[in-house]
């Protein structure tokens, strides 16, 4: 399936600023005229599960959502779906996201200003080509099942802050930018977390989480 292919194929798009959507939508259909492309901006009921359970042949999801993180979808729809590739987008550096998606089940990232490579990578995700350093579906699906998870005992958004913790650090500012939350929430969590968890201050903390793969519910 290559970027002029005249195959079909069927390619969710989940990207919540109407902007970028209506210019990615534009692109898409240029590039793949005879392909379904479907938007959703994320704020859909049941979007998770009604996506794993169709027939798509390539995800494309935003990293920047209003209700999820981009990682939390990642790793939501991989525990549902075991065969459909999905391909991370993003405004930010790649960097910022790039290790925790190998870990949510993504199979590969890509920045959003290069529309060239963007368009590349949606091709070759279609068939199955991952990226450096992910994994196939079935793969990522089987390794996010058997994870240990540390945080089992912590809410979906202290999960989420907790993966945060580990990418900034101390910094309340910085997670409760990510979240839309005021810094002292977060700081919050961070104490919820650490009294969840047994551990005495954030330097422990980091120190046992970086023990486990974290998991983001």
């Amino acid at each position: 399936m290559g970027m002029a292919d005249t195959m079909a194929m069927r390619i969710a798009l989940i990207e919540h600023d109407a902007f970028a959507a209506h210019m990615l939508l534009h692109l898409l259909n240029k590039t793949f005229p005879h392909a379904q492309v479907d938007s959703y901006t994320g704020r859909e009921s049941n979007l998770i599960r009604r996506i794993a359970q169709d027939s798509y042949d390539v995800v494309v999801a935003c990293m920047e959502l209003d209700l999820f993180t981009g990682p939390g979808l990642c790793a939501a729809f991989r525990k549902l779906n075991d065969h459909t590739p999905l391909l991370g987008i993003t405004s930010y550096p790649a960097h910022r996201y790039e290790h925790v998606l190998r870990q949510c089940g993504a199979q590969g990232l890509v920045s959003k200003n290069e529309p060239k490579k963007l368009l590349a990578a949606v091709a070759s995700t279609a068939q199955h080509r991952v990226m450096h350093g992910f994994t196939q579906p079935y793969q990522a699906h089987h390794d996010l099942l058997q994870r240990r998870t540390l945080h089992r005992n912590l809410s979906a958004r202290e999960a989420t802050v907790l993966h945060l913790f580990m990418q900034y650090g101390n910094n309340s500012k910085a997670i409760g930018r990510d979240l839309h939350i005021h810094p002292e929430t977060a700081r919050k969590h961070l104490q919820n977390i650490r009294r969840k968890l047994g551990v005495a201050d954030l330097t422990e903390l980091r120190t046992v989480a970086s023990n486990y793969d974290l998991e983001l519910a």
